[in-house]
Formats: structure tokens, sequence, C-alpha cells
């Protein structure tokens, strides 16, 4: 998830949250402020909504308190992406419609129970 800082020297600055890594070893990177460059992130986009630098603040707490086990080979980045964005849901930050369009295209999917590892 990310969303316009400003610009530096005419390009674009973006601020990132996400979840990043592979099955069995997940990192939390937040906040990471840097230049957009579209194709390093070819994945598909959706807009969510437009938010004030408070509200930006309370999304960075809500995907903060994402729980998330950085060993998991079950719950990955669309499990938490899913959890951030019904939190942003209960905070009324995102509607329930755009949660589902977000679910349909990518697909999202529901945290499962862990395996012994």
């Amino acid at each position: 998830m990310y969303w316009s800082n400003g610009t530096l020297n005419q390009s674009r600055v973006v601020q990132t949250i996400e979840l990043v890594g592979i099955p069995g070893e997940y990192t939390f990177k937040s906040p990471i402020a840097r230049l957009h460059r579209p194709m390093q992130h070819p994945d598909t986009t959706f807009f969510v909504g437009g938010f004030t630098r408070e509200e930006r603040d309370v999304i960075l707490e809500l995907a903060g308190k994402v729980v998330f086990d950085r060993c998991s080979t079950r719950n990955g980045c669309r499990v938490w992406l899913r959890e951030v964005l019904e939190a942003m849901v209960e905070e009324g930050f995102v509607s329930d419609e755009t949660l589902e369009v977000v679910d349909r295209e990518v697909p999202l999917v529901e945290r499962r129970l862990e395996v012994d590892q």
C-alpha cells in the first residue's frame, strides 16, 4: 500500500507500507519513503481513497497492529493486506464495496490456521 508524499526533483515520492518476503520469511517494512518508479511495482493497483496526514498516521498504526508470523508458510502478504483493509473499513476509511473489489481482483486470502513448522 502506498500514497504520494510530494515530489523531489520533479519525481513523485511515495510512502510505502508493506509486508515483504517469501513464505517462511516475512518482514513488515513501514514506513518507507522513496521515489516512485511504476515499473518497479508492476502489480495491479487500486485507488482506495484520499487521506489526510492524520488519517495516514492512523492507517500506519492499524497496519502495525496486524498480527503476522514472520515464519508463516500459510498466511502471507495477501492475508496481511486483507486485514489492514478490514481495519480500514472498521475505521470508516474504506468502504465494504472497495474491499470487495480489491478482494475479487487480487484475490485477498482469509487467514488460515498455522501448521507446525
